[in-house]
């Protein structure tokens, strides 16, 4: 019934349901497309990637059988390519070995006319912060990035560290000029301006975002653009689902910078029906040494399901040979017996190096896995 509540729920302006894993948002987006769709509203339902949009499509076709014509399902990167293609652009984007070079240029350059403590930071922060921030905002001028708060990138930079990455900003954007280049923040913002300038003839009436914490602010003024700029009143609706602590990225920007008032119009599913107690109540634990996440206003606490099952099992092993091999036997020891699937297992390393390390050992041993 909670989750019913806001299939049903009528819309005056954008709509924000929060909820904590397994609260079940993603399902209540899903059934808000086809309610959507079936009133005859032209209808998006976007997702950050294209894996969530190929699982949505076939959970929707499961639930109504053929996709209907005016109900689109994208990731929202892939629609802006093909919105930029119909209008006649040329798009040459970076792959990430090149985003890494370029970076690593522009922060040369930058060093060569100004010293600060940010260019000891991995290149990777000036792709983040530029991403995020800079161009995830749409800013024109220094004097803004100046000024605008940076929402949960978790590193205060103050106002002269602020000026020397503005500098790699302007030496990255120089070069990718110099070489007809653009990146995935470049597509959102050219978007951008296109669909203000010129808007869509058959806009959409209703848009619902799933995983709404991954997009940037500048994509999420384009999920109203692609309203034709209109989301309050009459039949139009965006409708937003998410779960700031399964954000991919530090969002860094606030909601009302990108156009979006939702002030008494966010809500929150609390009730985790996905997993049961015992692993709700393990992965709480550890997210109550997130104390930044705990203060945060969107911080969802979660009400656990009364569903039982066994406690997970943690297997803490260092970076030693012999203690990776300890973790793999005790895995195949508790696989052997089938009470357990290989696919019940996952194994977490903090760094990229240990990763491969633990690979190697897999692959020693003969042990099939899957890599992410």
């Amino acid at each position: 019934p909670e989750q019913q509540e806001y299939v049903n729920k009528p819309l005056d302006g954008p709509l924000m349901l929060k909820g904590c894993a397994g609260s079940g948002k993603t399902t209540v987006a899903l059934y808000r497309a086809i309610q959507s769709a079936q009133t005859g509203g032209k209808t998006i339902f976007l997702t950050f990637n294209r894996t969530l949009a190929n699982a949505a499509k076939s959970l929707i076709e499961e639930l109504i059988g053929p996709i209907p014509a005016n109900l689109e399902i994208a990731n929202i990167d892939a629609w802006l390519v093909r919105f930029l293609r119909s209008r006649d652009y040329k798009i040459d984007l970076l792959n990430n070995d090149e985003v890494q070079a370029l970076f690593r240029e522009a922060l040369q350059t930058a060093q060569k006319s100004q010293r600060s403590y940010v260019y000891d930071f991995h290149w990777s922060f000036f792709r983040d912060e530029i991403g995020r921030v800079i161009k995830g905002n749409g800013l024109l001028k220094e004097d803004d990035y100046l000024a605008i708060p940076r929402y949960g990138r978790k590193t205060a930079l103050r106002r002269n560290a602020r000026a020397a990455t503005w500098a790699v900003f302007e030496a990255y954007q120089k070069i990718l000029q110099q070489r007809n280049r653009m990146d995935w923040q470049d597509i959102s913002l050219i978007a951008y301006r296109e669909l203000f300038k010129k808007p869509m003839e058959k806009p959409y009436e209703h848009v619902i975002i799933d995983e709404a914490q991954d997009l940037t602010a500048i994509q999420v003024r384009i999920a109203q653009r692609m309203m034709g700029g209109n989301v309050s009143g009459g039949s139009r609706s965006i409708f937003l689902v998410g779960d700031v602590s399964q954000t991919l990225y530090s969002r860094g920007f606030a909601w009302k910078q990108a156009g979006l008032q939702l002030q008494g119009k966010s809500f929150s599913l609390r009730k985790n029906f996905r997993n049961t107690r015992q692993i709700a109540e393990a992965a709480a634990g550890l997210n109550s040494y997130n104390h930044l996440m705990q203060l945060s206003e969107e911080y969802v606490d979660p009400k656990f399901t009364s569903r039982q099952g066994p406690y997970p099992i943690l297997l803490d092993a260092g970076v030693r040979d012999f203690e990776v091999s300890a973790l793999i036997s005790k895995i195949l020891d508790l696989a052997g017996d089938n009470r357990f699937r290989l696919a019940d297992f996952a194994i977490l390393c903090p760094t990229l190096e240990l990763c491969g390390l633990v690979g190697k050992s897999l692959n020693e041993q003969k042990v099939p896995y899957i890599s992410k």
